[in-house]
């Protein structure tokens, strides 16, 4: 799978444009998303339900989802929010948990999506210097 820079740095555009509208504590609540919301929204994803529907739907790749996190693709086939982005942005699973984590800010987001597009990886893989890794 390779990753989908065009996407990346179309959702991070999105991001940098609207910082306000990032909330990454919660898929989507109003006008907020985190990164796997966005993705879903720029991508073309419908989603199910209001952002507060507790109702179970499912099972979706073997699990039930609230339906306000569960969006349909344009081929009409139900996901998660965070693995219909994870296909979309062509990430690994463990690439999409690290980008997706709760904890995540704007500066990081933006190494991790540069990051991504220029290594395949969201931690920066190019080789360091000796000055570099002894720099205090």
């Amino acid at each position: 799978m390779s990753v989908n820079e065009e996407m990346l740095r179309s959702v991070m555009g999105h991001i940098e444009t609207w910082p306000n509208l990032l909330d990454m504590s919660t898929w989507r609540c109003g006008t907020t998303r985190c990164f796997a919301g966005w993705t879903a929204d720029l991508a073309g994803a419908e989603w199910i339900a209001d952002s507060l529907d507790q109702t179970q739907v499912g099972p979706i790749d073997g699990e039930m989802w609230f339906a306000g996190s569960v969006v349909r693709s344009a081929s009409g086939e139900l996901f998660h929010v965070s693995e219909f982005a994870r296909r979309e942005l062509g990430l690994t699973a463990e690439a999409a948990d690290t980008l997706f984590d709760a904890s995540n800010t704007l500066k990081d987001l933006r190494e991790m999506v540069e990051n991504l597009c220029d290594f395949g990886t969201t931690y920066d893989a190019a080789p360091k210097t000796q000055a570099e890794v002894t720099a205090p």
